[in-house]
């Protein structure tokens, strides 16, 4: 009762501060932060659930499977291209910003976009030349076209990202919240476009996800132009001449983000491996129901959560005042994950029919089973951010090596195992795969950092 007592609380006291336009010290800059972000990810996750929608509809189950495994892959690759960089700017940007190193900042700056640049570069060349084999041998479906189009999808978006890191640094999150809207509105209107011409012409399974992917691309590239339009306005500190990194700074930096490189790494196939798994074994049908259940826990998430706007606070906190707010946090997040978690076991046959359609009845017992993973995955953002703005980066990479190694040996033992019984089985599979790897995860984060201190 106490708990729910102080939560209450804390409600009132920040709808006070709304109320009053108080966003002074380090608890008004978080309220401010977590407005724009939760506003960013409402339009992100409302948008990609109204866009997921729209496309499932009109693709079916078995060409929305297909679509979901081929933005999968490319988030894959996405993941090797990024290697924490952007977690890493934000960290050490924030920090010599606020101390108004800004020479230093633009130092920093510099050599991660370098490092930025040169890896997109890298990691585009491999999936335009390992395209033909995921697609033919290892998938065995046709998606060689849309992934080769995948790396101009990949190229806007990784861009995009960093500088979306840039203003997260400087907390200019307004204009992140502007770029998401453009692009969740012209993502829609370019894909669902297309769909209906290419079915009109009885377009191809392969030419279909092509165009598919040109479409994103060509959204990502326009919204792209809008946050770099702003960025020489906006990133003020470029303009300062740069103060150079020592040795020290350097290797501290460096380690910093190979650290946190694995842990994207790790995340991504967190995210990832299970669709990509099924690739494999199942029809793209039944990727497509997976794919429909998971895109309502997907959504919920970061909306729950609002790390990314804690991150760049955290960042320039003291161990004594980031104690308290984490606490804060951790009871809010934990109690919206219990309520919603509640909501998708009663409602999910009325989602699922509303949201989807009939053919889709599939999704709706494995959305109840994932509900379950609601409290676990909004645990894990928020305690990841956490160790990461304390600069314990290695305790959730250890953390995460270990439950991702389990999570792709669960999904693989899984799958292949009860395939033999039905697809659909092997869906669940994946299911409980994810589950259980998560709530490792979790464990495993607690354990570590206990054992750090």
């Amino acid at each position: 009762m106490n708990y729910f007592k102080k939560t209450g609380k804390d409600v009132k006291e920040i709808s006070s501060r709304f109320y009053k336009r108080d966003f002074s010290g380090d608890e008004g800059q978080v309220i401010k932060n977590s407005t724009y972000q939760i506003s960013t990810q409402l339009v992100a996750k409302f948008g990609s659930l109204i866009f997921t929608v729209i496309v499932a509809r009109m693709l079916m189950p078995e060409l929305f499977g297909l679509y979901n495994l081929a933005i999968s892959t490319i988030m894959v690759f996405a993941a090797f291209s990024d290697f924490g960089l952007g977690s890493s700017l934000i960290r050490f940007v924030s920090s010599k910003v606020s101390q108004k190193k800004l020479g230093k900042a633009k130092s920093y700056f510099t050599y991660i976009i370098k490092l930025k640049i040169l890896l997109l570069v890298l990691v585009i060349f491999i999936l335009m030349i390992s395209a033909h084999f995921l697609a033919t041998s290892f998938y065995q479906k046709p998606l060689f076209l849309a992934l080769i189009a995948g790396s101009v999808y990949l190229f806007f978006m990784e861009i995009s990202s960093i500088l979306k890191s840039s203003y997260q640094s400087i907390n200019k999150f307004e204009l992140i919240f502007t770029q998401e809207i453009i692009f969740q509105t012209l993502r829609i209107i370019f894909v669902s476009s297309v769909i209906f011409l290419s079915l009109n012409y009885l377009v191809n399974e392969e030419l279909l996800m092509f165009y598919i992917v040109l479409a994103l691309s060509t959204a990502a590239f326009i919204s792209f132009l809008f946050l770099f339009s702003f960025s020489k306005k906006t990133l003020t500190f470029l303009e300062h001449k740069k103060s150079n990194i020592t040795k020290r700074e350097k290797s501290n930096l460096n380690k910093f983000i190979l650290a946190v490189s694995v842990t994207a790494l790790s995340g991504i196939f967190f995210s990832y491996i299970d669709k990509i798994m099924l690739g494999g074994f199942v029809d793209g049908e039944f990727i497509g129901y997976y794919s429909a259940a998971f895109s309502f826990i997907g959504a919920s998430i970061p909306i729950i959560t609002f790390s990314a706007a804690l991150l760049p606070i955290f960042s320039r906190l003291t161990r004594n005042k980031l104690e308290p707010l984490f606490r804060k946090s951790r009871e809010i997040i934990m109690t919206l994950s219990i309520i919603l978690m509640v909501f998708f076991l009663i409602f999910a046959p009325l989602l699922i029919n509303i949201v989807f359609g009939e053919l889709y009845a599939p999704s709706v017992e494995i959305l109840r089973i994932f509900s379950v993973v609601l409290i676990i995955m909004s645990a894990n953002a928020l305690f990841s951010t956490y160790l990461t703005a304390i600069g314990k980066p290695l305790v959730i990479t250890k953390s995460l090596i270990i439950s991702s190694i389990l999570n792709v040996i669960l999904n693989y033992i899984l799958i292949s195992w009860l395939v033999n019984y039905s697809q659909l089985a092997a869906v669940y599979g994946a299911v409980f795969a994810t589950i259980t790897s998560n709530f490792v995860y979790l464990i495993l984060m607690f354990y570590f950092n206990k054992s750090y201190n």
